[in-house]
């Protein structure tokens, strides 16, 4: 099967993935009007690992032009199979994680000249001196697109979200993997079930950024809007985890995003606008209360079920990562979140679960990897 697209929505023009394949079949196009001189083009943009392994090769192009081909070689391709197929995926599937990290308070990036980002300023530049391409050109031409597509944004506003500039950062990394992760494994869970996934997006941002459902603040924590089926985190939330709430620890980190995709599951299954129209209906807000807390529970386990499935295959439990993400269920309990607070206890205001229920669901779906052991609705009855 190829992908044509994916189920993301957009509003914002994808300014920097568009620049990548834009700079992708220039260099393609340039390739093809080499003819005899390609062999030695790749040998100069290429990466020829036992270059780097001859002390002569770093004495004849110096450092910063011994590394240029890490970078240039991404640019290259061997065909036209390769490089089509390369720009699909590229286009389709560069979107899930949406980085609004260093924005405004609406999510739009500061910082900027121009309209583009530092980042792919350094980039064109690379590119324009590595191809003998004078790199204002390429930059006034990416302007360009960024200005059209803005205008026209202004004008013509769009639901949903656009595709996000994705940081290479290690947090970004380490979030794209659990994510990617979490999407394998929910993917293979659906398909069993003779169901279609349909995968989410996952927001970054600190501070404070915009969703359908409203404004997301850091102080609210990691959450899944089901209206534009997006997860919000503010990464800063890792590190009030570990200094002020005792949990930490990379499956912990996992463990966060992975209940926040439970709720993403939820809106798929249905249950999130069932359990809705239930507190609409409800008689008091401790009977809403409960009823959050379920699914907050659910989460809990569905989180459960991810680590379950993705650990039979690759075994990415270390010792002692089951009790770090134990822990971190306990530190975000309700009640520990409330004596630590207010000094007591009120079980009627719980919108998330005790400390010791968070666990017990946790480990439910460790423990099974089954959707069926996740039925929080029919345990309370």
């Amino acid at each position: 099967m190829i992908p044509l697209r994916d189920i993301n929505r957009s509003v914002r023009f994808p300014v920097f993935v568009v620049v990548l394949i834009v700079l992708n079949g220039l260099a393609w196009l340039y390739e093809l009007s080499l003819g005899h001189q390609l062999r030695r083009f790749f040998f100069l943009f290429g990466v020829v690992p036992s270059f780097y392994f001859d002390p002569d090769y770093w004495e004849t192009t110096g450092l910063i032009v011994g590394v240029l081909p890490l970078f240039t070689s991404m640019f290259l391709h061997g065909g036209w199979l390769h490089f089509l197929g390369n720009m699909l995926y590229l286009w389709v599937f560069g979107d899930n994680v949406e980085d609004r990290r260093g924005a405004g308070p609406g999510g739009f990036s500061m910082g900027r000249a121009g309209g583009l980002g530092i980042g792919t300023v350094v980039i064109l530049v690379l590119v324009g001196w590595a191809l003998g391409i004078n790199p204002l050109y390429l930059i006034g031409g990416a302007e360009i697109l960024s200005g059209m597509r803005g205008s026209q944004q202004q004008s013509q506003p769009a639901p949903g979200s656009g595709k996000g500039e994705s940081s290479s950062d290690q947090m970004s990394q380490f979030v794209s993997a659990v994510l990617g992760s979490t999407e394998v494994q929910w993917k293979e869970i659906f398909a069993r079930a003779g169901r279609t996934y349909q995968p989410p997006t996952l927001v970054m941002f600190d501070g404070q950024t915009l969703s359908e459902c409203g404004a997301a603040r850091a102080a609210m924590g990691p959450f899944y809007c089901p209206l534009d089926r997006k997860i919000y985190l503010d990464t800063a939330f890792f590190r009030d985890l570990k200094t002020r709430f005792g949990g930490g620890g990379d499956f912990a980190y996992a463990y966060v995003i992975s209940h926040e995709m439970g709720h993403h599951i939820q809106n798929l299954l249905g249950i999130l606008p069932q359990v809705q129209r239930a507190q609409q209906r409800a008689s008091s807000r401790a009977e809403a209360n409960a009823l959050s807390v379920r699914v907050e529970l659910m989460a809990d386990c569905l989180a459960g079920v991810w680590a379950a499935n993705g650990n039979a295959k690759r075994q990415f439990l270390e010792q002692g990562d089951v009790e770090k993400a134990v822990a971190t269920a306990q530190a975000i309990g309700d009640d520990r979140l409330q004596r630590a607070s207010q000094g007591v206890v009120v079980p009627d205001s719980f919108t998330h679960g005790s400390s010791a229920q968070r666990v017990e669901w946790l480990e439910r779906g460790l423990q099974s990897g089954k959707i069926d052991s996740c039925n929080v609705f029919a345990a309370a009855r």
